[in-house]
């Protein structure tokens, strides 16, 4: 929570668990977000749970109640990633797990699976994006003012062109010289005095 940045700059708290129980992940969230009402759950491994128990509850918000919800996901086990499985046939597993349990293919079908979490996290970027579309928009011209003023404030620039760079180079190489008895200057200031009468 010490990196918590504000209510403009996160649209969401993504609370990731196994277990509601045991969630440090859970009640950091709580402290930053003490009413709920911008955290959403995601219960992993809901397939790893102990036979005969499942997160019905915790999906429906009735332990802990959360106004963006919850999201119970099957996550790609080891063994999967070993067997060479793609994301396509692991998201397709775990639509079929969901489709044929018999407690949670009676959920709502927003309450489980990864392309429900993507909806709802998607969902919540855009509301947050239209909320504070305006207010970032009025601080981006009253910096740009702010910068404007201050380079009328500086005066004219006055660009040094790549076509004044041997001008100067020749007058220093020629100040050089005068002073010098040095043959090398000589030579430079002949190249530069040439090269200034062709270019």
């Amino acid at each position: 929570d010490e990196n918590y940045r504000g209510e403009r700059e996160m649209g969401a708290d993504v609370c990731v668990f196994s277990d509601m129980s045991t969630s440090d992940a859970l009640q950091m969230s709580r402290r930053v977000d003490p009413r709920g009402v911008r955290t959403i759950g995601v219960i992993t491994k809901i397939d790893l749970m102990d036979r005969g128990t499942d997160a019905a509850k915790m999906l429906m918000g009735e332990e802990i109640p959360l106004r963006l919800g919850y999201t119970g996901v099957r996550n790609r086990s080891q063994a999967d990633i070993r067997e060479g499985k793609s994301v396509r046939e692991c998201l397709e597993e775990e639509k079929t797990f969901f489709a044929t349990h018999p407690t949670y293919r009676l959920l709502p079908p927003h309450l489980v699976g990864v392309h429900s979490l993507v909806d709802k996290l998607t969902k919540v970027l855009f509301r947050h994006i239209k909320n504070f579309l305006p207010e970032i928009k009025r601080e981006i011209s009253s910096k740009t003012r702010v910068v404007l003023d201050r380079l009328q404030e500086l005066g004219e620039v006055r660009p040094l062109s790549v076509f004044y760079i041997p001008t100067h180079l020749y007058t220093f190489v020629y100040t050089q010289y005068i002073h010098s008895d040095t043959v090398v200057y000589m030579y430079i200031y002949i190249y530069i005095y040439i090269y200034m009468l062709i270019c």
